[in-house]
């Protein structure tokens, strides 16, 4: 069997760099077609936050599937379509 807690350093540091990489996209779905942009920023948004889960484990790999309920996906959606439509297209928290 697997130790989690074997994992849990490096789990923890790729999902740092994740997030350092998604802020520095975050300026570029205003250089994309206007109908590329709230898929690209839902995106994001909802990758994120299956990051967020797992930390929330502690990091834990090995057990079930990190999933982000139907609810907070259409509340991530209407976060980024509000930032797509101001223009604005930076994320800030989710």
């Amino acid at each position: 069997p697997l130790d989690d807690a074997a994992f849990a350093p490096a789990v923890r540091r790729l999902l740092a760099l994740a997030d350092d990489l998604y802020r520095s996209g975050d300026a570029g779905p205003r250089f994309l077609p206007p109908r590329c942009r709230l898929a690209v920023a839902v995106a994001r948004r909802v990758y994120s936050d299956i990051g967020r889960v797992v930390a929330g484990r502690g990091y834990r790999v090995t057990g079930p599937r990190a999933v982000v309920p139907g609810w907070r996906k259409l509340a991530l959606a209407a976060r980024a379509a509000v930032g797509v439509r101001s223009g604005r297209c930076g994320y800030g928290p989710t």
